[in-house]
């Protein structure tokens, strides 16, 4: 008999649960995602951003699991996801408002 472990993933508002047959199958979905999510940081890295942070409901989840040196990178967010969007949006505005005058 084979034993069914369940990867549960709760976002926020959203749920989501993969079947998997084996513990260790499901060890290494989440290995493998960590290891995209710390290659994308490391790519970001590369810029020199002032600061990282993560934002939503699986943050502190994935933290643990990834590299040393992304998890020493990585500093609290300072406010909500919302915030950060008004203030891209705000920027875009302001250069499109820029572009607009210079043509």
């Amino acid at each position: 008999m084979s034993t069914t472990y369940y990867l549960g993933i709760d976002g926020g508002g959203t749920k989501c649960k993969a079947r998997l047959e084996d513990f260790d199958k499901a060890i290494d979905s989440i290995k493998q995602a960590t290891a995209y999510i710390d290659h994308l940081c490391q790519q970001i890295a590369t810029y020199n951003p002032q600061r990282l942070s993560f934002i939503g409901g699986l943050s502190d989840k994935l933290i643990p699991w990834l590299s040393e040196d992304m998890v020493n990178r990585i500093s609290p967010a300072l406010h909500k996801p919302e915030v950060g969007a008004i203030l891209i949006a705000r920027q875009l505005h302001f250069e499109q408002l820029q572009t607009a005058a210079v043509q």
